[in-house]
């Protein structure tokens, strides 16, 4: 494979592969070019000098290995990434196009990190076989996350299925699909893979059903047991009724007898009345648990604030030093807003999208995902993630995917954003 390189054009960015000699059209070249085809990259085949050039249209999507250079594959984007590539699988055969003609480098492999979408590279004048499939199997390998069981073993098998030359995921995804309808918990929805942000939160939904069930079982026999007070005292009043000889031996009229019995129900009223409005064995989730104190966690923790404040009245109190001081940041103006990105994690991305950007600009002029800034050894250096408007330093547009140094007091502009880099 020649070496690829990128360029822009107007908005667009282009992802180019060139071959060595101008090839005749193929079946495949104008498959490729007369249909779109879900899942592949957009082809625009151009011939220059007599040499041939595959542009594949890569606008505001980004390559699984600038995505995940410094984070790891958990099992539900690993589940969504081989779901995508399954899907290629299916259409290709609708266009009697092979397999064999996809290009897996992690380079070439891209993702829409807004919806999920995966996006393939499919080379439509050479057949790369197994040695594509293997490169990203083991890239998968590597990236993983051992630490996750499921995202560990899905990886695994995925590579064995490829050394055996089963290429298409399709039956691992159905089997995967399988275990977890079959009761395997799992942290998103089995059969669509929805995403869930916040696996707390699924959990503690999950415990709030559990503990409404409880709770409901214990009100049902609270009620249950009020409503057998009431019954035995409604029953003795009328005994006692039936039987004039008690009355007249106790030496009670019968304005004393009717007192007596409304007496009674009226106290059985209120003992169901107080059962119903304080459930004393009803439970309640931790709440602490999840990261909102209870009252009495609250109180505790003011009752020592206050011990703290008069034990330390009166001396001297030391300042803490900023956990931020010395990390590099940007500073500039959103708008009217002012911005101050703190550079606390590698890469940081910029953006507009909350779920993907680690610094969010609310100008409408900024890609979802437009700049990444990286650490290496002590030095910052910023690219560009195939934005619309483009990523500057000191007025000089970053390229494909090129990386620019950042020095102190540089000039970055994101669209119409300007920013200043502060490293002192």
């Amino acid at each position: 494979m020649a070496k690829i390189f990128y360029q822009r054009e107007l908005n667009y960015n282009y992802m180019i592969v060139p071959f060595k000699e101008e090839e005749k059209e193929t079946y495949e070249r104008r498959m490729m070019q007369d249909n779109h085809i879900d899942g592949l990259l957009p082809l625009d085949v151009r011939i220059i000098n007599g040499e041939l050039f595959c542009y594949y249209n890569i606008h505001s999507l980004q390559s699984i290995q600038v995505l995940f250079e410094h984070k790891l594959f958990d099992k539900q984007t690993l589940v969504q990434l081989l779901c995508g590539i399954a899907k290629v699988f299916r259409e290709l055969g609708k266009y009697l196009l092979s397999p064999e003609n996809l290009y897996l480098s992690p380079e070439c492999v891209y993702m829409n990190i807004e919806t999920g979408e995966v996006f393939l590279c499919f080379l439509p004048h050479q057949k790369l076989g197994k040695e594509t499939f293997e490169e990203l199997a083991e890239f998968l390998i590597n990236k993983v996350n051992h630490g996750e069981s499921g995202a560990k073993e899905l990886a695994y098998q995925y590579y064995e299925s490829v050394c055996m030359g089963e290429y298409d995921p399709d039956n691992l995804i159905e089997y995967v699909m399988k275990e977890e309808t079959e009761g395997l918990e799992v942290p998103y929805t089995a059969v669509t893979y929805e995403k869930v942000e916040d696996k707390e939160k699924y959990y503690f939904a999950e415990d709030s059903r559990k503990n409404k069930e409880e709770n409901s079982k214990h009100y049902t026999i609270q009620i249950a047991f009020c409503m057998g007070i009431i019954l035995l005292a409604a029953g003795c009043y009328f005994v006692l009724l039936s039987c004039p000889e008690i009355v007249s031996f106790a030496g009670w009229s019968q304005e004393d007898f009717i007192l007596i019995g409304a007496v009674i129900m009226v106290c059985a009223v209120l003992c169901m009345v107080a059962v119903i409005r304080f459930p004393g064995n009803t439970k309640k989730l931790p709440e602490q648990e999840y990261g909102c104190p209870d009252q009495q966690c609250l109180e505790n923790y003011l009752e020592e604030e206050l011990e703290t404040r008069e034990e330390y009245m009166g001396q001297t109190t030391v300042l803490c030093m900023d956990s931020n001081y010395g990390i590099p940041k940007l500073e500039g103006m959103d708008g009217d807003e002012k911005r101050r990105f703190i550079l606390n994690k590698n890469p940081f991305i910029i953006g507009k999208f909350p779920q993907k950007a680690d610094g969010i600009l609310n100008d409408s002029r900024v890609s979802r995902v437009h700049a990444a800034i990286r650490e290496d050894s002590g030095y910052y250096y910023i690219s560009d993630l195939n934005s619309t408007n483009g990523t500057y330093v000191n007025g000089n547009r970053i390229t494909g995917t090129e990386t620019v140094r950042l020095h102190h007091l540089d000039k970055v502009c994101m669209a119409s954003v300007e920013m200043i880099f502060l490293d002192q």
